[in-house]
C-alpha cells in the first residue's frame, strides 16, 4: 500500500511539475509574451476550464475535512468519480492556484483504498477503515517527504476508539512500515530525476537571552496571525455565500481565476503552493526586505483562501508554511532575532492554528531545523493548541 501510494503521488506531482513548466516557462518563449501577459492569460483561461469542470464533472476535489466527514457518516467513500476527481484536482495546480496537492491526493488515495478493500476477498469489516487510515499517513508522507506515521495522521481519532494494546501496537508497526515504504519510494523516484527535496535545513545560530525573552510575545503573535488567516478565509466564504457564488461554481471559478491573474501578475510569489519558491525566497529575504515579506505572506494567504472558496480547491498546508516562513524572517529583520529560532516558534504556531494538527505541525517544521531548536517547536505547538482549544474555539462555540 505504501509503495503504491508513493508511486501514485509521485506520478501525479511529476505530471503537475511537467505541465506547469511547459505552461509557465516554455510556452511564453514559444508565443513570445512576457511573464505578466502569460499570467493573465493562464489564470483567466484556467478559471474558465476549471469552471467548466466544476459545472459538468462535479464539485471536486473535496477538502480533507469533507472527505473524513463523509466517511464518518456513510462509513464508506464513493470511488466511482475517481477519473473526474483527478481532472478537477489537477487543473488548479497547473494554472497557478495558491494551493497544495494534499487535498486532491488525499481524496484520490482514499477512493483507491476503498476500492482495493472491497476487491480483496474474505476481508474483515475493519480492513476498509484500516486502509483509509493507512493511506492518510502515506499520502502526507509522500507529499511532504516526511515519514508521518499513524500517530501523526490527519485524523487521529478515525479508527479504533477501544482496542487491545497488542492490536494497537500491531497497527502502529504496520502503518509505520507503510509510511516508511512511501517515504523511500518517493526518495528513490526523486533521485532518478534529480529533484530537489522540499525540505532544507536552516542555519544553526546562537540563541541569546534576548531571543528567549521574546518567546511568549512571539507565541501570542503567532496565535493572532494564525487566527487572522482563518478570519480571512471565513470572510471570503461569507462573501461567496452572500453573493450566491457558492451555488454557482462555474462563475466562481472564472472570477477566482481573474483575481488570481491580477495578484499573480504583480506578485508572482502568490501563485502556486509556494513549495518551489520557498528556498529561494528565504535565501533572498534580506534583498526582498521586511515589508515586502510581510506583504507577500498576507497576499499568499489571501490568494489561498480565494482559491479554495472560488472552487480552485486544494490544500493549504504548503501556502501556510510559505507565508509563515516569510513572517518569521521579516520579524527577524525587524527585531534582530535569530531567524531559525523565529521559524521554530512563528511557523509552528501559525500552522498549528490554521490546520489544528499540532503533531503534523511539529514534524513538518522540525525537518527544517537543527535538533537544538526542536524543543521550541514542541513547546510552541502544544501550548498554542491547548490555548486555542481551551480559550478561543471553546469560547466561540459557547
Amino acid at each position: 500500500m505504501g509503495t503504491v501510494v508513493g508511486a501514485f503521488c509521485w506520478s501525479f506531482i511529476f505530471l503537475i511539475n511537467l505541465s506547469s513548466n511547459f505552461l509557465w516557462h516554455e510556452l511564453p518563449h514559444i508565443i513570445k509574451v512576457s511573464s505578466f501577459t502569460i499570467t493573465i492569460i493562464l489564470c483567466t483561461l484556467g478559471g474558465l476550464i476549471i469552471g467548466l469542470c466544476q459545472k459538468f464533472l462535479g464539485p471536486y476535489p473535496k477538502e480533507m475535512e469533507e472527505i473524513l466527514h463523509e466517511y464518518k457518516i456513510t462509513k464508506t467513500i464513493d470511488y466511482k468519480p475517481l477519473p473526474k476527481y483527478i481532472a478537477c484536482a489537477f487543473l488548479p495546480l497547473i494554472f497557478g492556484g495558491s494551493i497544495g496537492p494534499e487535498a486532491g491526493l488525499f481524496g484520490m488515495t482514499a477512493m483507491f483504498s476503498t476500492f482495493l478493500s472491497k476487491k480483496i476477498k474474505n476481508s474483515n469489516p475493519e480492513l476498509k477503515e484500516e486502509f483509509i487510515e493507512t493511506s492518510t499517513s502515506a499520502v502526507l508522507t509522500a507529499i511532504f517527504q516526511v515519514p508521518l506515521f499513524t500517530s501523526f495522521s490527519y485524523d487521529k481519532n478515525s479508527i479504533y476508539k477501544v482496542q487491545l494494546i497488542s492490536k494497537k501496537l500491531l497497527n502502529y508497526f504496520t502503518y509505520s512500515c507503510t509510511a516508511l515504504s512511501t517515504y523511500f519510494i518517493m526518495k528513490i523516484l526523486n533521485n532518478l530525476i534529480h529533484k530537489e527535496s522540499f525540505n532544507f535545513k536552516l542555519a544553526q545560530n546562537h540563541i541569546s537571552n534576548k531571543d528567549l525573552l521574546f518567546f511568549i510575545p512571539i507565541l501570542i503573535l503567532s496565535i493572532i496571525i494564525g487566527l487572522s488567516f482563518n478570519y480571512i478565509g471565513h470572510l471570503i466564504e461569507c462573501i461567496c455565500k452572500k453573493t450566491k457564488l457558492s451555488s454557482n461554481p462555474f462563475i466562481a471559478a472564472i472570477i477566482g481565476g481573474f483575481i488570481l491573474a491580477l495578484l499573480g501578475a504583480y506578485f508572482p510569489l502568490t501563485l502556486f503552493s509556494g513549495e518551489h519558491a520557498l528556498r529561494e525566497t528565504i535565501n533572498n529575504s534580506g534583498e526582498l526586505g521586511n515589508a515586502y515579506l510581510l506583504l507577500i505572506a498576507f497576499l499568499k494567504i489571501l490568494a489561498t483562501k480565494i482559491s479554495i472558496n472560488f472552487r480552485w480547491v486544494g490544500g493549504q498546508i504548503f501556502p501556510t508554511i510559505f507565508a509563515s516562513f516569510c513572517i518569521a524572517f521579516a520579524l527577524s529583520g525587524i527585531l534582530n532575532i535569530d531567524p531559525t529560532y523565529l521559524v521554530a516558534i512563528t511557523s509552528t504556531g501559525v500552522i498549528t492554528v490554521v490546520i489544528r494538527k499540532p503533531i503534523i505541525a511539529v514534524v513538518l517544521i522540525c525537518f527544517f531545523l537543527p535538533v537544538t531548536y526542536w524543543i521550541f517547536v514542541i513547546i510552541s505547538s502544544f501550548s498554542i493548541n491547548f490555548i486555542i482549544n481551551k480559550f478561543i474555539y471553546k469560547t466561540s462555540l459557547n
